[in-house]
């Protein structure tokens, strides 16, 4: 059963990243030149280290967006599942390496998430950009509620098992579903998920292969669906993959000596700098076309 947990782990991220590079070939003639190198360096790098931390990338990458304006709005969320396909997969095969973890318990959990991502996926793709940026806002709100209440212990901190099983294991499955569908409104799911397996009493160790490999298979799924509506950034994709394999491997040595605690104040801090911006382009769009209606 292990041997077909990594197998699955590298095929899907591999056959989602060969089409986004069968995409490139495609259209790379009619492709603008990639502009802020310097600058998609520092946040694919930056958001795939904190992520190989268990703190998550989207958060990250939403942040430099609004800040330095790199991706489209309407190609950001293709391109942050899309960019993640390859970091993801380094950090699940590594965590499966490192960690003993019951394979049924990955592989009903990891379905479960693979589920939700795959739908939610081809539904998100179909939204405008003023739905995206209200539903991001209120994902934004959720997860930071989450980290909030997980910092000062209103939320299950760790438990102790290394594998769910009978009725759990259900409410594990069904629950997964709902936390696939995050990372294609643009919400990572690194830290929801954490707290849901502490919730269902397994030990922090056991949550990162599950964790980890939910992701690199629910991110590939989610890309592909808008690798196959067209709405990825195909250049911005590819350089922040390459960046952010390398944040995989510079953050790996400090995963025994990192302080996680402070690194989750970090994504707190991120998460509401992103909601407050992401509100502010909603209202400011807002007000665009109330204008235009008047006019």
């Amino acid at each position: 059963m292990n041997a077909i947990v990594r197998l699955t782990v590298c095929f899907v991220p591999l056959f989602v990243f060969l089409r986004i590079l069968l995409l490139y070939w495609r259209e790379r003639r009619s492709l603008p030149k990639l502009k802020n190198h310097l600058k998609l360096f520092f946040t694919g790098f930056f958001a795939n280290a904190l992520d190989t931390l268990g703190v998550g990338s989207f958060a990250v990458v939403v942040a430099c967006n609004k800040s330095w304006g790199l991706i489209d709005d309407k190609k950001l969320l293709g391109t942050m599942n899309g960019h993640s396909v390859l970091p993801a997969m380094i950090q699940s095969v590594l965590f499966l390496q490192l960690v003993a973890i019951d394979p049924l318990t990955v592989i009903v959990l990891v379905g479960g998430a693979c589920l939700g991502g795959f739908s939610a996926g081809f539904f998100v793709s179909k939204l405008d950009k003023q739905t995206i940026r209200l539903v991001m806002c209120i994902g934004f709100m959720g997860v930071a509620e989450e980290v909030f209440g997980h910092q000062i212990g209103l939320t299950p901190l760790e438990g102790e098992q290394q594998s769910i099983k009978g009725s759990s294991l259900f409410f594990g499955f069904v629950a997964m579903c709902v936390m696939g569908m995050l990372p294609a409104i643009g919400i990572g799911f690194y830290v929801p998920v954490q707290i849901l397996l502490f919730f269902l009493g397994l030990a922090p160790l056991a949550a990162f292969p599950i964790m980890t490999t939910a992701g690199a298979i629910v991110q590939s799924s989610t890309a592909y669906s808008f690798v196959i509506k067209r709405e990825i950034a195909i250049l911005e994709t590819l350089f922040l993959a390459a960046c952010g394999i390398l944040g995989v491997f510079v953050a790996v040595p400090f995963l025994v000596s990192v302080q996680i605690r402070t690194l989750r104040w970090l994504l707190f801090a991120i998460v509401v700098y992103n909601t407050f911006m992401i509100w502010k382009s909603y209202q400011k769009e807002r007000e665009k076309q109330v204008d235009a209606r008047c006019e």
